[in-house]
């Protein structure tokens, strides 16, 4: 599971870009640089992988230099380190680190998934999940807070093992061994499971429990001196929006090229999920459950803040198409 972040090769063209910079003010030096932008894996960014792969940032006049993250947490610390200026981070990850640094800034939401979490089981395994032993992908917050809202809705306690496995490998393994019964996770560890066990897997789902959305964060600094920028990148997802609406079976076939997914697999995903760029006002109130739950866990401190609206940066959108932004200030 500790998947390194995979770093894209534009050497030529960054090379272009700090000589011109050398002859540049400091913020046309910025601004000639590529934008970096770290995606997170998941079908609910696939409205960036079809951006990218149709060449749409370059058509609004945005050079990126996009890199893809295993999970949400790993994406977040591009930007937190400053390797990213842009990154496409869960709802969770937000609310576990939207204060760690001063100016983050949700600019939209580009996903939305109704059943992405599953827990996987052995078929082997008994039907009830109760006292049974389920892992939770590493580097998942989001793992842990579906199975406590899973645990939650059946009423029933789920146990986690004494030595967790610390990596997607172990998991696999001690799925195979039959050291654990199944483990909390989404795809494509879920597929990827079930083809080394051999499709002898039993998938326990939840649709509705988690809403996990998937949102691009950035920094204020970047608003303010990339706003061009940024424009460019969310016309760009708003075409591919266009896209997907016109042609689901050409938008997938795109992404399916990119992952080596078949297409008809990632429609099947697809349909518990809405691929729209928004900023809606139900996303403050999943972030303010989330940082509670996450408190009572002891993954922030009891005075972290709850009150999320200073991040939402929500005029970039609303100069576009302002009836897909209805946070209220």
């Amino acid at each position: 599971m500790n998947r390194p972040v995979r770093r894209s090769r534009y050497g030529i063209r960054v090379a272009l870009a700090a000589m011109i910079g050398l002859c540049a003010s400091p913020m046309e030096a910025w601004s000639a640089q590529p934008l970096r932008i770290t995606c997170t894996t998941s079908i609910l960014t696939a409205l960036m992988d079809v951006a990218k792969l149709r060449g749409l940032f370059e058509r609004h006049g945005v050079f990126v230099a996009m890199e893809e993250a295993p999970t949400s947490e790993a994406a977040i610390r591009e930007l937190l380190e400053g390797r990213a200026e842009i990154v496409t981070v869960s709802d969770l990850s937000i609310a576990l680190h939207g204060f760690e640094q001063p100016g983050l800034r949700v600019m939209a939401t580009i996903g939305v998934s109704r059943d992405e979490f599953k827990i996987l089981t052995r078929a082997n395994a008994p039907a009830s999940l109760r006292d049974k032993v389920v892992a939770l992908l590493p580097d998942s917050p989001a793992a842990h807070y579906f199975l406590h809202l899973f645990q939650l809705k059946n009423d029933m306690h789920v146990r986690t093992p004494d030595s967790p496995p610390d990596s997607w490998e172990k998991i696999l393994d001690a799925l195979e061994a039959g050291t654990i019964d199944g483990f909390a996770g989404r795809e494509p560890y879920l597929r990827e499971a079930a083809i080394r066990l051999n499709q002898r897997v039993t998938l326990h789902a939840e649709p509705g429990l988690y809403e996990r959305s998937f949102q691009l964060l950035t920094r204020q600094e970047v608003l303010d001196g990339r706003h061009a920028e940024v424009r460019g990148i969310l016309l760009a997802l708003l075409e591919a929006q266009r896209h997907l609406k016109a042609d689901p079976q050409g938008f997938f076939r795109t992404v399916a090229d990119n992952t080596g997914l078949k297409p008809a697999e990632l429609e099947r995903d697809a349909r518990q999920v809405r691929l729209s760029v928004t900023l809606d006002q139900e996303l403050l109130l999943t972030l303010e459950h989330q940082v509670q739950w996450a408190r009572e866990h002891r993954m922030v401190s009891r005075d972290s803040a709850s009150d999320f609206l200073p991040l939402m940066s929500v005029y970039p959108l609303k100069a576009l198409v302002p009836h897909m932004v209805n946070i209220i200030r």
